[in-house]
């Protein structure tokens, strides 16, 4: 968290010069317990020293942007001016309309995403007993979450491979693949990932937004301004 607090200060730097007439921030849902709140405080604080009036709300990607993934995050807006605070409101949840394996490809993928000679694949093998679920390796083991739902994408899958979910398709036990984890994210099939350093883009994927949800929040934003 000390890399995100030290990117905040620069943010207000930036926020003190120009003076934006609105301010969008988003992060992980911890943010708000970190240190006891004080974290979240700070970040409060700084922006109302600077006369902006600050409201924020948790949302799950899965209850606000009809993506099949558990991914909570805070999402904090800060107005300079209260009338436009005034019009401004939250989305509201809509309904999840898909799982995640409608977003999985069918077709059999190249070898390196099949983890049929895992060192782990025995204990796997115990545990993966539900194929409609995903699965994942956390600190403590081996994980899986709710039924149809790919649990949240972290900027780790780049830097520990194991972070990256995997399931039951037609042929195995396969990785998900970067183009998947952007669909989880909302992006849509015309953005063009890098095809080159995979673990780049599987990071860049884990580190970005749950681009729906600050579609909808966006959207609002500049309804309120109008």
């Amino acid at each position: 968290m000390i890399r995100e607090e030290i990117f905040f200060f620069e943010v207000m730097r930036v926020i003190k010069v120009a003076k934006p007439r609105v301010v969008f921030l988003e992060n992980v849902a911890n943010l708000v317990k970190h240190d006891d709140g004080k974290t979240f405080e700070t970040i409060k604080s700084l922006l109302e020293e600077q006369k902006y009036h600050v409201v924020f709300e948790i949302m799950n990607a899965k209850e606000y942007g009809n993506l099949p993934q558990q991914r909570n995050r805070i999402y904090i807006v800060a107005f300079k001016y209260k009338k436009d605070l005034a019009k401004f409101k939250f989305p509201d949840k809509v309904p999840l309309t898909r799982t995640a394996f409608d977003l999985y490809d069918k077709d059999k993928k190249e070898d390196k995403y099949y983890m049929d000679s895992h060192r782990m694949w025995d204990r796997m093998m115990e545990y993966m007993t539900e194929r409609n679920r995903v699965y994942r390796f956390t600190d403590w083991g081996l994980s899986r979450s709710r039924e149809g739902i790919c649990p949240t994408l972290l900027a780790a899958m780049g830097s520990r491979f194991e972070r990256i979910p995997f399931f039951y398709d037609d042929y195995s036990v396969r990785l998900m693949t970067p183009r998947e984890c952007a669909r989880l994210q909302g992006f849509p099939e015309k953005y063009i990932l890098p095809d080159k350093n995979e673990k780049h883009v599987y990071k860049q994927i884990g580190n970005s937004v749950a681009v729906p949800v600050v579609y909808r929040i966006a959207k609002n934003i500049v309804e309120a301004l109008q």
